[in-house]
């Protein structure tokens, strides 16, 4: 056996986070040339991050909690498959990955209402989100990350509608969704963007 698995937190490895872009925190895995990231389920902003953990933010011990859990969890399922396969094999972690991804029964709801709480927006805007957040309760087929489906964000869409006259409040609806389908995506919650090839008109005000 060559050597031991590394395990290290890295943040922003896409350089995409700013002031106002939040950047995700993940857990690499590295071993015998071989590399495996798992995402921890947190992003912060640039300022809100420091060394290996969260800092200047109102729920920096709750995030820098759930990396160490996801941490720690991590290592121990390297050290069970040692222990089982007398070595490591990263492509299990990899299989763990894949099912995340895939069949993730996680509810997105929950997940969309802590994220507008951590949005850096207005109070204003963030009541407009939240009401969003409503009408996808509202309409009860996008509970999970696996709901989100082209199918069901057509029928959201149509859902929508029924609600509203105005086409730029339509278009508002799914303006508001988009980021956090976006995030989920860098949160590696999904591994498609619904709205791909999908064009909502803005309509006018």
């Amino acid at each position: 056996m060559a050597g031991i698995p590394q395990i290290k937190i890295v943040f922003d490895r896409r350089k995409k986070a700013s002031a106002v872009n939040p950047g995700t925190v993940e857990i690499e895995v590295s071993y015998n040339r071989e590399r495996v990231r798992l995402s921890t389920g947190v992003a912060v902003l640039k300022q809100q991050w420091s060394g290996k953990e969260v800092v200047n933010h109102p729920q920096a011990d709750h995030l820098n909690e759930q990396i160490r859990r996801v941490y720690d969890g991590i290592h121990e399922k390297m050290s069970s498959i040692a222990s089982t396969k007398g070595e490591y094999d990263l492509s299990l972690l990899k299989k763990v990955k894949k099912t995340k991804l895939q069949g993730s029964s996680a509810s997105f709801l929950d997940w969309l209402e802590e994220r507008i709480d951590m949005r850096p927006v207005t109070e204003s805007t963030r009541k407009q989100h939240k009401v969003m957040l409503n009408c996808l309760r509202d309409f009860g087929l996008i509970r999970f990350f696996s709901d989100l489906t082209p199918k069901n964000i057509r029928l959201w869409d149509d859902f929508i509608r029924k609600r509203v006259t105005a086409q730029a409040s339509v278009h508002g609806y799914h303006k508001r969704l988009k980021p956090y389908i976006v995030e989920a995506i860098q949160f590696e919650k999904l591994e498609s963007n619904p709205y791909d090839g999908m064009r909502i008109s803005r309509g006018k005000s």
